[in-house]
């Protein structure tokens, strides 16, 4: 047999099943932080610099005009840490030129269990 036609009868054979495939759907959203807080920061990218057993050193850039860093925010779970770089974000106005100017920034986030391991992941990022 043919992998199409393995794969129709694959996909027959679970649609006549019954809660075929609804445990996923059913299972909860993982929970995260948000790419957009409700006081209007912003979560931006970030690199990892250093992993240690009970801290996380980050990296990101920060362009000065239209982003400026407001604070870090992490979401430690069993499973993983999460980590949002926060900053705000203050669109320029139409005629209004910005300096081409970058600075590294680093910070560093304590971890309330040693990391084990846990997998570091990236908090969504907001786009404008």
């Amino acid at each position: 047999m043919r992998r199409p036609e393995q794969l129709f009868l694959l996909a027959a054979a679970c649609v006549g099943l019954a809660g075929c495939g609804t445990r996923i759907a059913q299972r909860p959203p993982a929970r995260t932080l948000p790419a957009r807080t409700a006081d209007g920061l912003v979560s931006v990218r970030w690199t990892l610099g250093r992993a240690r057993a009970r801290s996380i050193t980050i990296r990101f850039l920060e362009p000065g005009c239209v982003y400026s860093f407001a604070r870090t925010a992490s979401l430690q779970t069993s499973q993983s840490v999460t980590i949002a770089v926060y900053d705000h974000y203050r669109p320029l106005q139409p005629g209004v030129v910005c300096p081409a100017f970058l600075r590294l920034a680093t910070a560093t986030i304590a971890l309330r269990e040693p990391l084990g391991a846990r997998r570091i992941l990236h908090a969504p990022v907001w786009h404008p």
